[in-house]
């Protein structure tokens, strides 16, 4: 995948769907998080896939300022309970429970005010739900972000289950950007 100019994109566009071939995901996700980090002073982090200790690593190790990011990790309780509390960090029971990641994301939208969100990412919802529910959840969640007027946005795997929802939500991001090889 050739590299995208995020600060260009999210000045035209307000949502993005970015869709990633899986080899090269981790170096993309690390890639886009520090365009964002160096283009915007307060980020918003949904991470359905990492538990939050890595995650920061992985920041910290790629020069990232983990302090811009308010993060809402959905991994971390299914395999730690009762994760060390962190001001920075909401932390969701597990990726599939939906209303509580749409509570949560609601909250940080209102207190912490991102200038932009990343969603990493669509294809670990999949794995816990259907394509039909997942669809709906991105669709209710886009449409929440754009009332708030903030900047977004979301990855997924190139891979064949991913390819209907990319095509659900092209009708609601204002742009697609990668897709099927």
């Amino acid at each position: 995948m050739d590299r995208v100019n995020l600060a260009e994109e999210l000045k035209r566009n307000k949502s993005i769907l970015i869709v990633i071939p899986t080899q090269e995901y981790s170096m993309a996700i690390m890639d886009l998080s520090l365009q964002l980090s160096n283009n915007y002073s307060r980020l918003a982090y949904i991470s359905m896939n990492k538990m939050i200790t890595p995650l920061k690593r992985s920041f910290e190790d790629n020069d990232i300022d983990v302090k811009k990011f308010f993060f809402i990790d959905a991994i971390t309780k299914t395999a730690i309970p009762n994760p060390p509390s962190d001001p920075n960090v909401a932390f969701i029971p597990a990726p599939n429970d939906l209303t509580k990641l749409s509570i949560q994301i609601t909250k940080v939208l209102q207190t912490f005010d991102p200038d932009c969100i990343i969603f990493d990412s669509l294809s670990t919802l999949l794995i816990y739900e259907d394509n039909t529910i997942t669809s709906q959840f991105m669709h209710s969640l886009v449409n929440k972000i754009n009332a708030f007027g903030i900047r977004a946005v979301f990855t997924c795997l190139n891979g064949d289950k991913e390819m209907q929802l990319v095509r659900d939500l092209s009708l609601v991001v204002d742009k697609v950007i990668g897709g099927p090889a």
